[in-house]
């Protein structure tokens, strides 16, 4: 199965016709968010997807995208430090990971483990990564059932 299986030239608005996000928080970044649901998926940058992963906001068409992009650069940053974008997804809520129709998670198995190979042979440069890797790797196995 296609990891992307959306046509990410449309919006968040078009894919999810009549559904209105729920924002739990104040504040600009679920301000930036809700504008975000006008933009084509296509367009977002690394900043403005991890945005949305941390909100756990539309997350079948957030994780994917993101998934795809950590394929080709797993420690890709996102709108704080390199592995950043990593380090959101799997944070992503558990609810998310109950069916892993795609399979996302040993996607993200093999990203962790090429994350954390880099990472660590240059541990200066990926400081902040290493740094809050190992709560989300936790995290993630935790709410996949891996622990």
């Amino acid at each position: 199965m296609d990891l992307i299986d959306f046509d990410t030239t449309k919006t968040l608005e078009e894919l999810e016709m009549g559904r209105k996000e729920g924002y739990h928080q104040a504040g600009s970044s679920v301000f930036k968010a809700h504008k975000l649901r006008k933009k084509a998926l296509k367009n977002f940058s690394n900043e403005e997807l991890c945005l949305m992963v941390t909100q756990n906001s539309s997350l079948k068409y957030m994780v994917p995208l993101a998934i795809q992009r950590l394929q080709v650069d797993s420690l890709i940053k996102g709108d704080g430090y390199e592995g950043d974008l990593l380090n959101a997804v799997l944070t992503v809520e558990k609810k998310f990971w109950i069916e892993d129709l795609k399979g996302c998670i040993s996607m993200l198995e093999a990203i962790i483990k090429t994350a954390l190979a880099i990472a660590n042979s240059k541990p200066f440069d990926y400081e902040k990564f290493l740094q809050n890797s190992k709560g989300a790797i936790n995290i993630f196995k935790t709410n996949v059932g891996l622990i």
